[in-house]
């Protein structure tokens, strides 16, 4: 007896052509644990821990920790923002009946001008961990450009200030360098 395969279509085999094995890399995944990284404080309040930098897409991950009360001036990004708040409360001077908890998501599209803000009242500080597309800029209270922060600057200046300490930032995952 012979056996014989089916025919099938050109859709069909373009579909199995599409499912065929991904090619393995010999590369491992990348951990940073809670404690392996410390913060440095960037502005009166606020402190930053940065955990990634994607220096050839323009993409940096943080965790930043805000202190009640504290403020972080207007601001907006060049490219999108995702934004997951662990603990503590935030908002947006410009909306701030829309108040981050623990557990909440917050997407940022582009050009987006915002000015955070941390209830002054609560207890404890408030951490958000933060994936940033492409550039922050800073402004004055007048609207006029105070700086101009990308993944390089950021990882920088965070590896400037650790320094200032003592400290290396050996365990932030950088990519492009």
């Amino acid at each position: 007896m012979t056996e014989t395969s089916p025919e099938i279509s050109a859709d069909e085999q373009a579909l199995a052509d599409l499912m065929r094995p991904i090619p393995s890399w010999d590369t491992d995944t990348l951990h940073v644990g809670a404690e392996e990284l410390d913060y440095v404080t960037i502005l009166e309040g606020v402190d930053v821990k940065v955990v990634h930098a994607d220096l050839n897409q323009g993409i940096w991950i943080v965790f930043n920790r805000f202190w009640p009360g504290a403020k972080v001036p207007a601001h907006y990004h060049s490219g999108q923002v995702y934004a997951v708040t662990l603990e503590g409360q935030w908002f947006y001077k410009e909306s701030p009946e829309a108040v981050n908890g623990p557990g909440s998501y917050l997407f940022e599209p582009a050009g987006c001008t915002h000015t955070i803000q941390v209830p002054p009242d609560q207890e404890g500080p408030t951490v958000v961990w933060f994936a940033v597309h492409g550039v922050n800029v800073q402004l004055h209270d007048s609207g006029e450009l105070d700086m101009v922060v990308d993944a390089r600057v950021m990882l920088n200046g965070y590896r400037a200030l650790l320094g200032l300490e003592g400290k290396a930032a050996e365990k932030t995952i950088v990519v492009g360098e």
